[in-house]
């Protein structure tokens, strides 16, 4: 995936269709690794704007935090490496 098609993703979802960070990040990563993102998991990370609004946590950062957990669970890891992988 190159900058290019980032920066087309991003423009596109974030301030042209008001998908917040977490949602963008997790679309840019599935396409960049060419994996099928469930509507459910869409879903859920609408509410994750800084930890649904509370700017506990970045969206960026919460959107590479579930796109680990679903990578892991394709490649074959587990929780513990999900949370391992998280906290580096």
């Amino acid at each position: 995936m190159t900058e290019k098609r980032i920066n087309e993703i991003v423009h596109k979802l974030y301030w042209e269709q008001d998908v917040n960070c977490a949602g963008t990040m997790l679309r840019c990563l599935g396409e960049a690794f060419q994996v099928k993102l469930d509507r459910q998991v869409l879903s859920a990370a609408a509410g994750m704007h800084g930890a649904g609004g509370y700017r506990a946590q970045c969206g960026l950062v919460e959107g590479v935090l579930l796109f680990i957990g679903i990578y892991c669970e394709l490649t074959g890891k587990d929780g513990g490496d999900v949370a391992k992988y998280c906290y580096e």
